[in-house]
């Protein structure tokens, strides 16, 4: 049976998403889409999702995402008992081994294996607002939120995508954007995990990266790990220094995917595969062998079940509301008939007039518009407002002035030049921010299928980052009161 899904990935600078059948062996991955982010305001985040998913034409809505943060990871061994217990006692070990209770607390465990007539279960918890969250960003996306877990889990699942990776002492680094995942497996099973701040240094980096494998040995002194994978952002250059400094054998992470459906693109996957592990490991596993942090409430199941009452209801509310007004429908329905006979045969004698007064009042609107633009000069105070809010880095390459109905639509292309090495990248922001509080327009924002982010003007340090943008919007009509001299 066929198992498609969503697995995305949303990062304070990038978006992944990919759809995946996970019931194949290899999974089959059919739709990929790498975006980067305009800037990290939840309402820009939403606009380039909803944009990115009608242009993929995706196949399913089921979809799942990953907690980046604030989330716990727990090997609790059991005793063998009911799986109704379960849920209580691994509840109860969480909460006493969290450093920082939490006041609502979304949980999920999964059972790893037996060792010494014991369940060995890993367990994970994340606040509950968070899970919320997601769920509700899935929702107002029109996907179903089929599951919600940890980043490390899905680092996890995407590890058992490996070939071999049931056998031995496997580690696996993830480098994100902000935060840097280790997780050690031994002979499948999940063994050690430990995340920490991405540092923007190689040095600082690779520090993070020998104190977490020597405490790993510490706990488990007779353990030697026997490979390690990387994957994310900046492992290029950490691939051999870390491989000499380590002494085992250190490579990228390239699971095993049936990349057929992808045809002219799977070069281009392939490139960027690595960077791809955490939309891989929500997608590329069923979900019966993952573990979920929705916990009973199987969302899917009570939002069907909701949207079916609220369904029944609609009927019978729509029969009772059809079966009153009938009577009432048939007589008016008559009695209009006959004043509509009526009507058409005044309207035919006064078609010419009708004529002559839809060209008046067309002509009226562009005088209206004219007169709006002459007497007030809002298109010079628009001029005029721009030229304050455009920083020295910024240059407009085009600005449109369209009507359409009773609106005045803006179009404003640009682009901002920014040096490489600048820290201060968020020219644009400002710039927009303004605009959406300006009082010459309104419904201002940003068309994500115009940034374009590149790179001018020299190499390395020297180099400037050229952004282009294209921001749309409507024109207030507004009434100016100037004072006399």
């Amino acid at each position: 049976m066929s198992e498609r899904t969503i697995g995305i990935e949303i990062t304070s600078s990038q978006i992944k998403l990919l759809e995946m059948d996970a019931s194949t062996i290899p999974p089959r991955v059919f739709r990929f889409s790498f975006i980067n982010l305009l800037t990290s305001h939840p309402e820009n985040i939403f606009q380039q999702m909803r944009a990115a998913l009608s242009n993929l034409n995706l196949r399913t809505k089921k979809a799942r995402m990953a907690i980046n943060s604030s989330s716990l990871h727990h090997l609790i061994p059991l005793p063998p008992m009911p799986a109704k217990e379960m849920g209580v006692v691994v509840e109860r070990e969480l909460k006493e081994a969290m450093t920082v209770p939490l006041p609502e607390m979304a949980f999920g465990y999964r059972i790893m294996g037996e060792e010494r007539e014991k369940k060995i279960v890993l367990a994970a918890a994340a606040p509950s607002s968070f899970v919320s969250e997601q769920v509700r960003f899935l929702q107002d996306l029109r996907l179903i939120p089929e599951l919600i877990t940890t980043a490390p889990i899905a680092i996890f699942n995407c590890l058992r995508l490996m070939e071999g990776s049931n056998q031995g002492v496997v580690g696996h680094i993830h480098l994100g954007d902000a935060e840097g995942h280790i997780l050690v497996l031994r002979d499948g099973r999940w063994a050690f995990y430990r995340g920490f701040p991405r540092s923007p240094t190689t040095e600082e980096t690779l520090s993070e990266i020998h104190r977490s494998l020597l405490y790993f040995r510490q706990q488990l002194r007779e353990e030697e790990i026997g490979r390690v994978f990387l994957s994310g952002t900046g492992i290029d250059v950490l691939e051999k220094e870390l491989g000499e400094a380590l002494k085992v054998e250190v490579g990228p992470f390239l699971p095993s995917l049936d990349l057929s459906p992808l045809k002219g693109r799977v070069n281009e996957f392939r490139q960027i595969l690595p960077e791809f592990t955490i939309p891989l490991g929500l997608a590329g596993k069923r979900a019966k062998d993952t573990l979920t942090l929705l916990g009973p409430r199987v969302l899917q199941k009570n939002y069907g079940a909701v949207l079916k009452k609220a369904a029944m209801a609609g009927i019978v509310a729509s029969a009772l509301t059809i079966g009153v007004g009938y009577a009432w429908l048939s007589n008016e329905i008559s009695a209009y008939n006959k004043i509509l006979q009526e009507k058409r045969t005044d309207l035919k004698r006064l078609e010419p007039s009708a004529a002559a007064q839809k060209e008046r009042e067309l002509y009226g609107k562009h005088l209206a518009l004219l007169r709006n633009f002459d007497y007030h000069l809002l298109w010079t105070e628009l001029l005029r407002e721009l030229s304050l809010l455009a920083p020295q880095e910024m240059a407009f390459q085009a600005l449109t002035l369209k009507r359409e109905g009773d609106k005045i639509k803006v179009v404003i292309k640009g682009e901002v030049f920014v040096p490489r090495d600048s820290r201060d990248q968020g020219t644009f922001n400002r710039f927009y921010s303004q605009m959406v509080s300006s009082p010459f327009l309104s419904q201002v924002e940003v068309d994500p299928g115009s940034v374009k982010i590149s790179q001018t003007g020299g190499s390395g340090r020297d180099g400037l980052i050229k952004q282009e943008f294209e921001v749309r919007g409507e024109l207030k009509l507004l009434d100016f009161e100037y004072e006399k001299p």
